[in-house]
């Protein structure tokens, strides 16, 4: 066994899994009642989307952390509020794991998440800003 291979191996595969949570969170936030809130971007080469939430800037991406001793079994999908304020500071405001069962967050499946990502993505969203005593800016966005 060769554990170059193996690891590449592994990691095609989470980036195939990653690639379709995004997918399923982009698509909808396309959708109503979602989209007269969320804005989506495109899915970049590092697998990851820009995306904007009542015209505040967020990043959606998919991280793997590995351990010298074994490789990861779960890998997470990211969600981070993009500061201007804060000299450009990144801010977790929610991850989702997924595993190589097609499990994610230990109760859902890829085809059943993104509606409760989004739901608790905006549950976080309001307890960061109030925790951290930021405003909240009203930027309603024009629906298409």
């Amino acid at each position: 066994m060769n554990p170059i291979i193996d690891d590449y191996k592994l990691l095609l595969v989470f980036k195939n899994m990653g690639t379709k949570l995004l997918l399923e969170v982009k698509n909808l936030m396309g959708k109503q009642p979602y989209n007269a809130v969320f804005k989506a971007g495109e899915i970049t080469q590092q697998n990851e989307m820009f995306f904007a939430y009542l015209d505040y800037n967020f990043r959606i991406g998919i991280e793997l952390f590995f351990n010298h001793t074994r490789m990861p079994k779960s890998a997470l999908l990211a969600t981070y509020y993009l500061s201007s304020e804060k000299g450009g500071a990144k801010e977790e405001i929610i991850s989702y794991a997924f595993d190589l069962d097609y499990v994610v967050n230990d109760i859902y499946t890829l085809d059943n998440f993104a509606e409760h990502y989004l739901v608790e993505f905006h549950q976080n969203v309001k307890k960061s800003f109030s925790d951290s005593h930021t405003p909240f800016s009203i930027k309603l966005m024009n629906p298409k």
